[in-house]
């Protein structure tokens, strides 16, 4: 890296052939971008449009004569290892210094593509320079292992990219600068609400990015007994707030179990952390919901929170009531009566 003023600059710490990807032809500018706080949910990954080849022919494949006959190496830029999510997804993270710690930094955006080239290499300095600015970062006492970074790419949406950070000691993840919760689409009454939010983005972020992270010991000790417990609150109660009914819920514990055993070998680490992931992203999902640990905590889900009547209550115009009692047999005000009940 080229030192200025004593600061490392990112920007000019690129090697030869990057400056010559930086010239392709591309429909990104590197001035006219922003990068913005966001979260792992906002991503595109699930609803990008792909177009497989249509060639009926093999093309340039060759299979190659001895024991290996595929023999391929992508042109994806110098530093950044590929993965493959568990669900099939190209996964790539590169390890990048910044005083003291060693980030590793994240993204699913489509690498061996050249032209994405000049886009992670401007946001990934872009981020570094936040990261060398940030002394909460850095007078935090978390190790290079509890902090990994991601850079979010919308292909459809060049002017903005987002970034975050997950901290995986206290399961949350964070920013490099002071953001207003608007700024993100994200609601809550106070505090508490919104670290419920903030963990079940952490664990988007796990599931997303399984492959690794090294999850404290606690995480997994206290997820069976939380399976546990809402197996035994469905049970007992038809109203608990536990997600998923009792049978389900033990049938998760089971796996719990299973994956734990296996989750030490290298080869299961991101399968492992997958599982690990989504069961707690189930419980916590539903936490903000119920103002859990709050004042206002919800036991049952037919529990009202707050002064809204039911929607079945609202005043309807007669002649709706009229057409839906004789057409539809009063089906609609039933089913709003059972949506009351299902989510008050």
């Amino acid at each position: 890296p080229v030192q200025q003023d004593g600061k490392t600059d990112h920007k000019t710490s690129w090697d030869a052939s990057t400056l010559v990807e930086k010239q392709t032809a591309c429909p990104f500018s590197e001035s006219g971008f922003h990068l913005v706080p966001r979260l792992p949910t906002q991503g595109d990954r699930y609803s990008r449009k792909r177009t497989p080849p249509t060639s009926e022919k093999s093309g340039e494949v060759i299979f190659k004569n001895g024991p290996w006959p595929i023999q391929t190496q992508h042109d994806i830029p110098q530093g950044w290892d590929e993965d493959t999510h568990p669900e099939g997804q190209l996964l790539y993270s590169k390890i990048v210094p910044s005083g003291d710690l060693k980030i590793r930094v994240h993204t699913d955006l489509a690498l061996r593509l050249k032209q994405n080239h000049p886009i992670i290499h401007s946001a990934l300095h872009r981020l570094l320079d936040l990261l060398d600015t940030c002394s909460n970062l850095h007078s935090s006492g978390l190790r290079s292992s509890e902090i990994e970074a991601c850079i979010i790419v919308k292909e459809s949406f060049l002017q903005e990219i987002g970034y975050y950070l997950a901290n995986h000691r206290d399961q949350t993840i964070f920013w490099l600068e002071d953001v207003n919760p608007d700024a993100l689409d994200m609601w809550g009454p106070e505090a508490d609400i919104y670290q419920h939010k903030l963990t079940a983005q952490y664990w988007r972020h796990v599931i997303d990015f399984p492959h690794y992270c090294s999850l404290p010991p606690k995480v997994w000790d206290q997820l069976g007994p939380l399976l546990l417990l809402g197996t035994v609150d469905q049970e007992y109660c038809d109203d608990s707030t536990a997600p998923k009914d009792a049978k389900t819920l033990a049938r998760l514990e089971t796996f719990w179990r299973q994956t734990k055993k296996e989750r030490m070998a290298d080869c299961n680490r991101a399968a492992c952390n997958w599982i690990c992931a989504r069961l707690w992203y189930d419980l916590v999902t539903p936490r903000a919901i119920n103002y859990w640990g709050t004042n206002y905590a919800r036991l049952e889900k037919t529990t009202v929170i707050g002064d809204d009547p039911e929607p079945s209550e609202l005043p309807a115009p007669w002649f709706v009531r009229v057409l839906c009692f004789i057409f539809l047999w009063n089906e609609p005000s039933a089913t709003m009566k059972l949506l009351d009940k299902a989510w008050p």
